[in-house]
């Protein structure tokens, strides 16, 4: 295994044995990628040295390397890491994301149902307001986490968005983007939200989602620019999407 100490943060890439039997000699090795949020968490622990990682359902030993299931500990299987530049790009393949900025003054019902009850000073994101905002977001995806069973998913992306408080508004859209575009429950549930016009999440999803309206406007407004989110195709699938790159 490598040297902790001299690895590249954000470089790796973590897949468990998903063999029928993890522990055969005489299977051929299949190995599945932890996606987004999850593998992230991996690697930030494994780079901070700590002795392992958590996740909903799994704790990842980094001593023995293995994967051991939360309530059943016989349940075990092999974890590894590669470096990301020997992923080969061949096997996946970027899709833009779900969200469009829409016209100038647009704003998806449920971010404006929450601005307004906010007060007036939420209509438009500034500096001084934005350190409060982005609390609020990040009490809200803890909420949903929580709701959704995915505790850890929620306190990755609410840490993360933390770490914007006190930065440029040009560096917290940059977040959020990245946030909203990473595998995880998040890109689904806002989306699906701000689509549906669902009331109910107005105080949970109403800030992320304001921030990220932001966010797409103020990187517009600065050029033309795409949302990628990878997404897992099969060869047919892969070959069609191709066929279509350039096409509207």
């Amino acid at each position: 295994m490598a040297d902790r100490g001299t690895e590249t943060k954000g470089s790796g890439i973590w897949y468990w044995k998903s063999n029928p039997d993890p522990w055969s000699e005489t299977q051929y090795a299949q190995w599945t990628t932890f996606f987004g949020i999850e593998n992230e968490i991996i690697e930030r622990a494994y780079l901070n040295k700590i002795g392992h990682a958590s996740l909903e359902n799994y704790i990842i030993d980094f001593t023995d390397m293995v994967q051991v299931h939360r309530k059943e500990k016989h349940k075990k299987r092999p974890v590894k890491r590669d470096i990301l530049s020997t992923v080969n790009s061949d096997d996946c393949v970027l899709g833009p994301g779900l969200l469009s900025p829409g016209e100038p003054g647009e704003v998806c019902r449920v971010v404006w149902e929450w601005a307004k009850q906010e007060n007036d000073s939420c209509h438009i994101l500034k500096e001084e307001n934005a350190a409060e905002i982005i609390d609020k977001a990040a009490d809200g995806i803890l909420v949903e986490g929580k709701l959704l069973k995915r505790e850890a998913e929620g306190r990755q992306f609410a840490d993360g968005l933390k770490t914007m408080k006190g930065k440029s508004l040009d560096e917290l859209s940059v977040c959020c983007v990245a946030l909203y575009a990473t595998e995880s429950f998040m890109y689904k549930l806002v989306t699906r939200t701000l689509q549906e016009d669902d009331l109910s999440k107005i105080t949970t999803i109403g800030p992320f989602g304001f921030l990220l309206n932001n966010a797409l406007w103020r990187l517009r407004s600065t050029g033309n620019f795409t949302v990628y989110r990878g997404v897992n195709m099969d060869r047919i699938k892969l070959v069609e999407y191709k066929s279509h790159i350039g096409k509207v």
